[in-house]
């Protein structure tokens, strides 16, 4: 063998020695399960360049027993996502036992929702009253009648409607000026004393209906709720016919069927009765009018007119004032008395459940009956 030859089978020897150095090395870097990427172990959380030095990326390498346990934690984490419908279970059980105390609860409710309603009226209660009704407002529903279907007549109970129309179509910081309809006032009418010439609000207004039940605060909102929709153009008479066309449009959507209103007082009239049931429907919506409902509450008010002087409205309900009748229950609502009518009361009342109640008293002989009978309704049903 040439000395050429030699070379050429050395370098071929060196070469393959070589490679197998490269090889046993490349085996030991791809088996090693210790080897990761310092990168990765010094990448921000932001994903911003590295800001650790390659001795910081030592200090939060892990070790081998940090490695360990951090596999034991991921692995619990995996066991958890793969046992989430025990942890349904888990949920639904606990589900179960809150439907089990919500059931208690709603039945504990019940009971109390039963004993926020009113007692019902013994049916041998006896009653001045020809006419009577009493509503259980929490309930939703009348709980005691007598001869609710039976025509009778609204007598000063008109003004509450007189005031949901008016209410209806007007601000209540709208202006009247009180004029010649002052002229159509009955005789023996009960008064705010109103004084012509002076310009209210139909705020005031609805006091001086209402308090003292004056009829002629009634004319004068029927005339200005008229003119404020048709026009100053109409007189005092067409003006009040057309208010009074809106009062039988009002109750006729309140539901009342055997109604008829004509006038805005309720002064006597051929054509102007009600029913106890219809006119408890007009009652009760009649509280859903807040200016109604903070009126009808006042046991008085002092009104100044505008050109000096002033006038104490004191309210008509008894119930409300000082004195025999009083009761801390009633919380509102009409007086009414003619001759057809006899002695009609309405009354809101409330007690310290929150269990509210209307009661409506139709043609009772006297007036100290009515409010004795009203008394007797409020004793039996806040027991």
């Amino acid at each position: 063998m040439n000395e050429k030859t030699k070379i050429k089978y050395s370098l071929l020897a060196a070469v393959a020695v070589l490679c197998l150095c490269v090889a046993a090395v490349f085996a030991l870097v791809v088996t090693n399960p210790d080897v990761t990427e310092e990168p990765l172990l010094n990448s921000s959380a932001d994903g911003s360049e590295p800001t650790g030095t390659e001795e910081s990326a030592e200090s939060f390498a892990p070790s081998d027993s940090q490695s360990e346990s951090q596999g034991t934690a991921g692995s619990e984490d995996s066991e958890k996502s793969e046992d989430s419908p025990s942890a349904s279970v888990s949920e639904e059980t606990e589900s179960s036992e809150e439907s089990e105390v919500s059931s208690e609860v709603s039945e504990e409710s019940g009971e109390e929702a039963v004993d926020a309603f009113l007692t019902d009226v013994p049916e041998n209660l006896s009653l001045s009253a020809e006419f009577a009704a009493v509503y259980d407002i929490t309930k939703g529903e009348m709980i005691y009648e007598k001869k609710a279907d039976d025509i009778c007549y609204p007598a000063s109970l008109t003004k509450l409607l007189t005031a949901m129309v008016a209410l209806d179509f007007v601000p209540l910081n709208a202006e009247f000026t009180v004029g010649s309809e002052l002229e159509l006032v009955q005789p023996n009418s009960s008064l705010a004393y109103l004084r012509e010439g002076t310009a209210m609000t139909l705020e005031d207004l609805i006091d001086a209906l209402l308090i003292p039940s004056g009829n002629d605060a009634a004319y004068v909102i029927a005339v200005g709720t008229a003119r404020y929709l048709k026009g100053d153009e109409l007189n005092d008479a067409d003006a009040v016919n057309h208010f009074i066309t809106l009062m039988n449009e009002k109750a006729t959507a309140l539901g009342c069927t055997s109604s008829a209103f004509a006038n805005p007082d309720g002064y006597d009239r051929d054509g102007h009765y009600t029913t106890t049931r219809d006119m408890m429907k007009i009652c009760l919506a009649s509280l859903s009018y807040e200016p109604i409902k903070a009126s009808v509450a006042k046991e008085e008010r002092t009104y100044y007119f505008q050109g000096g002087g002033m006038v104490l409205w004191t309210n008509s309900n008894l119930l409300l004032q000082d004195g025999s009748f009083n009761s801390p229950l009633a919380t509102g609502l009409k007086t009414g008395s003619t001759g057809n009518a006899g002695y009609c009361l309405s009354v809101s009342a409330e007690d310290s459940k929150g269990r509210q109640a209307l009661i409506l008293l139709m043609k009772a002989h006297s007036n100290s009956e009515r409010y004795t009978d009203a008394l007797a309704v409020m004793n039996c049903i806040f027991d």
